[in-house]
């Protein structure tokens, strides 16, 4: 299974394929470019197609994911106003300095000083709430086992697990059968068959990459699948999540309504016409799926690394860098502006920061920017207590710090008028700005491992920055693959961020036609829209289909659907590999 971008990025592909389509009648052409004009003026039912298989996957799960996924788009945007927070401060600090004179520059510097502590009380509750989020993350139940490795009957599979693994071609084919003229209906026919599409061959490509299919290495497949979306994403223009679920709102109904909505009654009629209803689960409600598909798209538009804080410039700047080596003592050793790599892959081969410290341990991995807030906050108070009391951040550090450990907070500091100017026009108040400055920046360092975190537990896409790191890249560029599927590993959550070492899984298949070194431009240009417009030239041919394909890609590159029959495992070896008939659930 794909990533929305890569959805959406295949889908744009085929759009231009159809347009340069050769070997076909002018009347095929032109029913051609009618149905990929349907999925173009009906964006949200072709949205709704196109993600279908996202939508069934979230309508079956437990919600452990969306339930995770809420609670870090509410954290974030906590923290964001925290970030801002002490902007805002650093903002009025500094013009107070800059023109003590000025009317109620005194408040504003006042004020300034009493929202801070204001803000640590706020860090402090945050603080709590994103241990108990990285405790929730930590053991990657989000990321459940598949049914197929857990040999599990198909009826007890989840539904996303059992559309990607049967009659793919045949449910495309049932959506076509039933949107009659429906310009929505066809639209949602149109995108699904291209998602089937970018399935069969972008999990190949994601399993060349991982080593294995999803249901061997999940932990090793989601960070793939990612980071290969998200490539897509800013390789061919994708809109941003923000934009994707606006075009997908107006399909998407409210909660308790008394009937399924009409897009939902379309997709459960074409599955029942598909699928075996005796040997498969029970439908799953496709309007919570739809809703929690829209809200995933929602918080991934909230969770995003804020902007730099810059730096102090002009006078303040130029004091604050004449002052800082010789004159006032420095709070601490200066804060670079970071470049994150996702440096989340240790020495040791283990991917640290996601299941890889002690289980009852609340310390260590990637996560100490929790505690890391609120120590910055009441560093920066006391410091800038100490330079207003005493001329020395160090005292002020002193001062407090039986405070902090008490548990008690730093009572803000206040100024007079005579107080503001004759900091002003000392090297004290370019330093007091350079000390919220500081605070601002760590924040952010803050911002920056908690999103290195969510991506790396797979809770989120990687952005463009995180791309940059081996981490991810090792999955925008193709190995060789010369054994594949590799087994599954039993230290998977602690080794997910490595290429595989356990043994192969026989019998051997060709993990995917792509050469070592190719990106994922090779399935979403090539592959998938040449893939999507021989279905869809079938279909306007009213030629039959002869083969389900495995949308996971489970055995390899146009692996048909397969069942290890009755009694086999696919532990054994050789997996008792049973192709099933196209007619075959």
């Amino acid at each position: 299974m794909i990533d929305y971008y890569a959805h959406v990025a295949v889908q744009d592909q085929l759009r231009v394929q159809v347009g340069a389509a050769g070997g076909v009648s002018p009347s095929e052409q032109a029913r051609l470019q009618e149905l990929v004009d349907s999925a173009s003026s009906e964006e949200g039912a072709a949205l709704t197609g196109l993600f279908v298989d996202q939508v069934l996957a979230q309508a079956a799960s437990d919600g452990v994911e969306a339930s995770l996924l809420e609670s870090a788009g509410a954290l974030w945007k906590r923290g964001g106003a925290l970030y801002d927070g002490v902007g805002e401060v650093r903002k009025a600090v500094e013009e107070a300095v800059s023109a003590p004179d000025a009317p109620g520059a005194v408040d504003a510097f006042n004020g300034a000083m009493s929202r801070m502590v204001d803000l640590l009380r706020d860090a402090k509750r945050l603080d709590s709430e994103i241990q108990q989020l990285r405790r929730e993350l930590r053991p990657l139940k989000h990321l459940p086992p598949h049914p197929r490795q857990s040999d599990l009957p198909l009826s007890a599979w989840g539904y996303g697990d059992t559309f990607l693994a049967r009659r793919g071609a045949a449910f495309t084919r049932a959506l076509f059968d039933r949107a009659g003229g429906d310009s929505a209906a066809t639209a949602l026919a149109v995108g699904a068959l291209t998602a089937y599409a970018g399935n069969v061959t972008g999990s190949a490509y994601l399993g060349h990459g991982v080593g294995g299919p999803r249901r061997s290495h999940r932990f090793r497949d989601r960070l793939a699948r990612n980071a290969v979306g998200s490539w897509c994403a800013g390789q061919f223009a994708v809109p941003g999540p923000g934009a994707l679920a606006d075009k997908l709102r107006s399909q998407v109904p409210a909660s308790g309504g008394p009937n399924p909505s009409p897009m939902a009654q379309f997709l459960a009629q074409a599955l029942q016409d598909a699928y075996d209803p005796a040997q498969t689960p029970p439908l799953p409600d496709i309007d919570l799926g739809l809703r929690r598909v829209l809200r995933h798209l929602e918080l991934y538009e909230v969770i995003r690394r804020p902007e730099l804080p810059l730096p102090l410039t002009g006078t303040l700047g130029a004091v604050v860098s004449a002052t800082s080596n010789g004159g006032l003592p420095q709070s601490q050793e200066p804060l670079l502006y970071p470049q994150s790599g996702g440096g989340t892959v240790s020495s040791g081969g283990e991917v640290t920061g996601a299941d890889t410290t002690d289980q009852t341990s609340d310390n260590g991995g990637s996560c100490g920017w929790a505690g890391l807030i609120v120590f910055l906050l009441v560093f920066s108070i006391a410091c800038v207590v100490g330079l207003i009391e005493e001329g020395d951040c160090t005292a002020g550090v002193r001062d407090v710090w039986d405070a902090l450990v008490g548990g008690d907070e730093p009572e803000p500091t206040q100024v007079t008028a005579e107080g503001l100017t004759a900091l002003a026009q000392s090297p004290v108040g370019p330093q007091i700005a350079h000390r919220l400055f500081e605070a601002q920046l760590g924040l952010w360092q803050a911002a920056d491992q908690a999103f290195n975190y969510l991506a790396l537990v797979g809770l989120i896409p990687p952005d463009d920055l995180l791309l940059t790191s081996p981490l991810y890249g090792q999955f925008l560029t193709l190995p060789p693959r010369e054994l594949y599927p590799l087994q599954e590993d039993p230290m998977a959550e602690k080794t997910y961020g490595f290429d595989p070492s356990t043994p192969p899984e026989h019998p051997l298949q060709q993990a995917s036609p792509f050469g070592s070194g190719d990106d994922p431009s090779v399935f979403v240009v090539g592959k998938a829209p040449e893939f999507a417009l021989d279905l869809l030239l079938r279909i306007v041919r009213e030629e039959p289909e002869a083969q389900n394909l495995d949308a996971d890609a489970d055995r390899g590159y146009l692996h048909p659907c397969w069942t290890t029959g009755s009694g086999g495992s696919v532990h054994d070896d050789p997996v008792p590999v049973q192709v099933l008939g196209y007619n075959e659930t």
